[in-house]
């Protein structure tokens, strides 16, 4: 585990890899939503991060749109904290660290699809896609304090 400046460990079992991910804390309002979630689960997990105190997966988001790439459960689930910012490790779809799959069909998914979400404001149905991410995202363990307040100094 390696420790932050505000206390928060972050476990980075692969700290060998030349090409690690970033965590950040993003202001919420700048992150959407890419699918429709369930609401059962969504309410689950706000509970168990509201009784386990910590935020242990990032929100992986397109780092052009903030359209998110895995996390739609845990979006929700912030926003129904009421959380002000989340942690997000941002990424791209070229480059060959994230690769996309439909779960329909189960092959590529065309990401031609997202552009259009982007453009139209729209959601995915539930589970439309399976992302896989090289290397994988950290496990991470911030203090659910810091996700409620937000830095008003840089608006």
């Amino acid at each position: 585990m390696e420790s932050a400046p505000d206390g928060s460990t972050f476990a980075n079992e692969d700290a060998h890899v030349v090409h690690a991910h970033v965590v950040q804390l993003c202001d919420i309002r700048s992150v959407r939503a890419s699918e429709m979630v369930c609401e059962q689960a969504v309410a689950r997990l706000a509970g168990d991060i509201a009784r386990d105190g910590v935020w242990t997966h990032p929100i992986a988001v397109c780092e052009l749109t903030g359209l998110v790439m895995d996390g739609n459960h845990r979006l929700s689930a912030a926003k129904r904290l009421e959380f002000e910012r989340v942690p997000v490790v941002r990424l791209s779809y070229l480059g060959g660290r994230v690769r996309v799959w439909d779960r329909g069909d189960g092959g590529r998914f065309d990401l031609s699809r997202l552009d259009r979400i982007v453009k139209d404001g729209a959601v995915l149905p539930y589970k439309t896609t399976r992302h896989e991410f090289e290397p994988a995202l950290p496990v991470v363990e911030i203090r659910i304090e810091l996700l409620r307040r937000l830095d008003r100094r840089h608006e």
